[in-house]
């Protein structure tokens, strides 16, 4: 009876277990809308899941949206802010933005973007930048494609793609000045390129393709990597006039479709499909692609948006979503139109739908985001929508297993909002009502042959800069939820960690941390819910980089300031305790400052006299031999000049000896011969405490 008890119990407890796994596997496939409001207005470009979190990359814009800095962010799958960082544009450049981002294994991620320097709203200068960030937002190494040539003004990245091996490519394009030319000012795009690199930012190739007459292309481009490893890529090209009364004016639209080979980046095919022209100055009528699929019989599917012949001016800017449906080789076979209702629909973003050509788009028609998946042929299996409120423009969709995750921009306030649905694309509190229309606008599209100059080369064009980032507070405010569990910060368990400037601190992750800040630190709960334990690291400066620089003089001066090497806590000077590194001398001596923590104590001293001008003290003889007694000539350490260098030559005018060094001094030898007894040429420069340089010519005799 006891035994038969037991093995109820066992199966009681099997059971519960069953349902508290089964609670942890489909808890987080709730639905939620999430608000995210910065310091200041911020802007999401691109998302991105990796390692079950998620990660933003945009761009924090000032008032004058000219000038800003980089912006990313680690949310859990529950919209729970990990980190924020901001990364301002380095010096030489007052704006940063961040275009498109991708994953590494290790946890790291690979962003790129832009950095750009303005004067008088214009243009003057800029580079693509690309960027190593380590799983806490942290820069690893930085990389801009700068020095390309004289003409270029500008190079941008808009891309960046992950490849079947491990790699990558970049997609970019340069910007010509044609300030001489009326009607085009600063805005002529010039050749768009293409960058094989590997994951530490090695270049493999890089292909390049311009046309014969002023063209250029929206600031984005569609991509996908076949199953035989070559590139299938989607371009607009907006041809304009380059002289006459319309000078400037958009005449010719195109979608550019092209292959390259995966090793070497040379063109395999090429098509174009012409559009009708708006026939304007600024606008175009055709959206960029979003998304490039392989169709399970080898076709190939381009997503996109178009507005007819006439502009579409009123937002969401173009009239249809479209699916364009070619062969293999990018042969037009048919291309479907789709809009909800009322005419007025634009291809945010879209993604692999699931097998046998799916494919999920996220839409807007003006005034809600729009989730439509449609069939290998087209053809929609079902569609939603979401109403989160006025001003709310979709841009990013991902897919996870717990839902979709929809991020969008709010107009005018600088909010990013996060609407996460059920794994059924329902979204309870946001759901709202859809109809589209689909229709055939095949006809629209003309194949014309364009001419495309395409070029591979080899050049290496990347130079590393150096890169920071600063924590970027963001709130986040939910809007509606429906959950069985929460994200937790964990601050009962909260770590307060010490290092030594130069150490690092492993994290239960295996991160090796070696900067001061917060780092939350996450855990999985029972639920499927994540817990964060804040680590707050401090980092102290090392005592031994103590310095108070070489001895100085007042001279003429009633004071002087000198500077102790700064990011201690605290200074001991002369035994006077201050925060202060800078200390007011008025008199000549002798000073010293000390410094102390847990890392150690360090006390370094100057000499303060009363005049620059010294004399330099330098001897006229040596006696080699080995008793002990001057047996090397240099210069004596009781100088109080600084050496700059130190040179001796033999009556030939031989180079003999040679040093920078004050403590190394010469013993007669030369590549370890002696040298024989006579007189010897010497040429130092040094500099006094004043900081005037000196220089000193004489000779000295070797005796033995």
């Amino acid at each position: 009876m006891q035994r038969i008890k037991i093995i109820r119990i066992f199966f009681v407890w099997i059971a519960l277990l069953a349902i508290e796994r089964a609670n942890a596997q489909t808890c987080i496939a709730d639905y939620f809308s999430i608000d995210y409001k910065g310091e200041t207005p911020q802007t999401i470009n691109k998302t991105i899941t990796a390692n079950n979190e998620i990660i933003l990359a945009g761009g924090i814009p000032n008032s004058l949206s000219l000038f800003g800095d980089g912006f990313l962010s680690k949310l859990t799958p529950y919209g729970t802010v990990v980190w924020s960082k901001r990364f301002p544009a380095p010096p030489g450049y007052n704006n940063l933005t961040f275009r498109d981002i991708a994953s590494l294994p290790d946890g790291n991620f690979l962003v790129v973007g832009s950095i750009e320097k303005y004067e008088n709203n214009n243009n003057i200068k800029g580079w693509g930048i690309l960027l190593k960030i380590d799983k806490y937002g942290n820069v690893v190494w930085g990389k801009t494609m700068s020095r390309y040539n004289e003409l270029v003004i500008t190079s941008f990245f808009t891309n960046i793609y992950p490849t079947n091996d491990g790699e990558f490519i970049i997609h970019g394009f340069f910007i010509k000045i044609r300030t001489n030319t009326p009607g085009l000012g600063h805005n002529e795009r010039g050749p768009t390129f293409f960058i094989r690199i590997d994951k530490d930012g090695n270049v493999r190739w890089k292909s390049q393709f311009s046309m014969e007459t002023y063209a250029f292309g929206i600031p984005n481009t569609g991509f996908m990597q076949l199953q035989n490893g070559n590139l299938v890529f989607s371009i607009n090209l907006h041809e304009q006039l380059l002289s006459g009364p319309d000078i400037g004016k958009i005449v010719n639209e195109y979608y550019y479709l092209f292959a390259l080979d995966y090793t070497t980046g040379t063109r395999i095919w090429d098509k174009s499909y012409q559009y009708p022209s708006t026939f304007s100055y600024n606008v175009t009528s055709i959206g960029p692609v979003k998304h490039v699929a392989e169709l399970p019989n080898g076709d190939l599917s381009f997503l996109f948006s178009f507005s007819d012949s006439v502009l579409y001016s009123s937002s969401p800017y173009t009239k249809r979503s479209a699916n364009m449906i070619t062969t293999s080789g990018g042969v037009l076979k048919k291309v479907l139109g789709y809009y909800n209702t009322q005419i007025g629909c634009y291809t945010a973003d879209a993604i692999a739908g699931g097998g046998n050509g799916e494919q999920t788009v996220l839409m807007y028609d003006g005034k809600k985001p729009l989730l439509i998946n449609m069939d290998k042929d087209g053809q929609i299996l079902w569609q939603k929508a979401y109403d989160p409120g006025a001003g709310y423009v979709p841009q990013s969709l991902l897919n996870t297993p717990y839902g979709y995750y929809i991020f969008s921009n709010k107009q005018g306030e600088g909010v990013s909002n996060l609407i996460k649905t059920d794994t059924t694309a329902d979204m309870g509190c946001l759901n709202s009502s859809i109809s589209m229309i689909t229709e055939d606008v095949s006809q629209l599209f003309k194949n014309k042959d364009v001419s495309i100059l395409s070029f591979a080369t080899n050049l290496e064009h990347f130079d590393n800069i150096d890169q920071v980032s600063m924590p970027y507070l963001l709130d986040a405010t939910t809007l509606c939820k429906k959950a069985c569990c929460a994200d937790t910060v964990d601050v009962g368990n909260s770590k307060s960690i010490t290092l030594c400037e130069g150490n690092t601190y492993t994290f239960p992750d295996n991160y090796q941390v070696k900067d001061s800040g917060i780092y939350n630190v996450v855990y999985k709960t029972q639920k499927g819910c994540d817990s964060l334990v804040p680590y707050h690291v401090t980092v102290l400066k090392n005592p031994a980089s103590l310095s108070l620089g070489s001895d100085t003089c007042l001279e003429e001066s009633d004071s002087i300031v000198v500077k102790a090497t700064g990011g201690f806590t605290s200074y001991n000077w002369m035994n006077a305790i201050t925060n202060d590194s800078t200390f007011i001398i008025t008199q000549p001596g002798k000073y010293w400052v000390e410094v102390s923590n847990s890392c150690g104590v360090k006390r370094d001293s100057i000499e303060v006299f009363k005049k620059c001008d010294v004399e330099i003290y330098i001897p006229n003889a040596f006696t080699p031999n080995g008793d002990g007694l001057n047996d090397y000539f240099g210069i004596p350490g009781n100088n109080r000049s600084r050496l700059i260098k130190l040179k001796i030559y033999n009556r030939w005018g031989q180079l003999i000896f040679e040093t920078k060094d004050i403590t190394k001094q010469w013993d007669g030898q030369y590549k370890k011969i002696p040298q024989p007894v006579g007189v010897y040429i010497y040429y130092t420069e040094m500099e006094n405490p004043g900081g005037k340089r000196i220089t000193k010519r004489g000779v000295v005799t070797l005796i033995r």
